[in-house]
C-alpha cells in the first residue's frame, strides 16, 4: 500500500492545478466533515472530483464515498457539454486514521465483466489520494471536494431535479437513449437511434436516498439490449455544470453478483 500511495501522491502533485485536484478548486464543504485541511476525519465520505491515470491514459473522475463505506468512482472526461463516463470502480471499504481500504473493488468498463481488485486511499477533509489495483493495470487518482454550489452532497435528493426527458448515452455499447422520468421516480428508456430492427428498451426507478444527495437506482434491460433481461442497481446523481445552468445526470449500477455493470450520462 505504501508504494502504491507514494506513486499516487507523485501523480497528484504533477496533475493538480493551483486550486485543487485537476485545477478545479476545493472551496466547497461537500464532505461535511470536521477538521482543517490536514485533519483526517473519522471516515471518508462525500463527493469528490479530480484526475486519474491508468498507464499513459489520463482523465477526470466523479467519486462518491457514502455513509457505511460504499463508493462509486466514475472515470472518464470533462467536456464542454458535461462529464462523459467511460467506466467506474465500485465497492465498499473501511476508514481508519485517514486511510481507506477496500478489498472488493471491481472495475466496470464497457461490456467486459467486472474486474476484481482492491482500492487504497489516504484522505483528509479536503483531499483524497489513492490507487485502485487490478491484475493488469493500476489506476491512480486524487480528488478535492466538489464545490457545494455545483453539487451539494449533504442536501436531500429531490426528484424534481430529474423529472422529465433526458438525452443520455450508455457506457455498455455507447448508444444514445432517451430517458423519461416520471414524478414518482419511475422511468423508461429507449434507444434513440433511427435504426431498423428491435430497439433496446428498459425500465427502472430512482428513489432519493436518506441523508445524502443521491438516488438509489434500479434498471431492468429489455431483451433487445446488450445486457438482455438483466437487472442492475446502483446510484444516480445530478448536478449543474460549474459556472452554467446546464444540469447533468449520472447513473451507474451493477448486477446482483457484481459480474456486470453499466452507466448512463447526459445533460439538459
Amino acid at each position: 500500500m505504501a508504494l502504491g500511495l507514494a506513486a499516487a501522491a507523485a501523480f497528484a502533485m504533477s496533475a493538480c492545478g493551483g486550486g485543487g485536484a485537476g485545477g478545479k478548486g476545493g472551496d466547497g464543504v461537500n464532505p461535511g466533515l470536521p477538521g482543517g485541511p490536514g485533519t483526517p476525519p473519522s471516515s471518508l465520505q462525500g463527493a469528490w472530483w479530480g484526475p486519474f491515470e491508468i498507464g499513459p491514459d489520463r482523465g477526470d473522475t466523479r467519486m462518491l464515498f457514502l455513509p457505511g463505506g460504499d463508493y462509486w468512482a466514475l472515470y472518464g472526461g470533462d467536456t464542454v457539454s458535461g462529464f462523459v463516463i467511460e467506466g467506474f470502480v465500485q465497492g465498499s471499504g473501511v476508514s481508519a486514521d485517514g486511510e481507506f481500504s477496500s478489498v472488493n473493488a471491481r472495475d466496470f468498463f464497457g461490456i467486459l465483466p467486472g474486474a476484481p481488485g482492491r482500492l487504497e486511499a489516504n484522505y483528509t477533509s479536503q483531499s483524497v489520494i489513492g490507487v485502485a489495483d487490478f491484475t493488469d493495470w493500476t489506476m491512480a487518482f486524487s480528488g478535492a471536494p466538489i464545490p457545494a454550489t455545483t453539487y451539494d452532497f449533504g442536501r436531500p435528493a429531490d426528484l424534481a431535479d430529474i423529472v422529465g426527458a433526458w438525452p443520455m448515452q450508455t457506457t455498455v455499447d455507447g448508444i444514445p437513449v432517451e430517458l423519461t422520468i416520471q414524478p414518482d421516480g419511475s422511468f423508461s428508456g429507449i434507444d434513440s437511434r433511427n435504426n431498423v430492427g428491435p430497439k433496446c428498451q428498459f425500465t427502472g426507478n430512482a428513489t432519493p436516498r436518506a441523508g445524502v444527495n443521491v438516488f438509489d437506482v434500479t434498471i431492468v434491460f429489455g431483451s433487445a439490449c446488450t445486457l438482455p433481461n438483466q437487472a442492475i442497481s446502483g446510484i444516480g446523481l445530478t448536478s449543474t455544470i460549474e459556472g452554467t445552468a446546464i444540469r447533468e445526470f449520472l447513473v451507474a449500477g451493477v448486477s446482483g453478483a457484481r459480474s456486470y455493470g453499466a452507466a448512463l450520462f447526459g445533460t439538459r
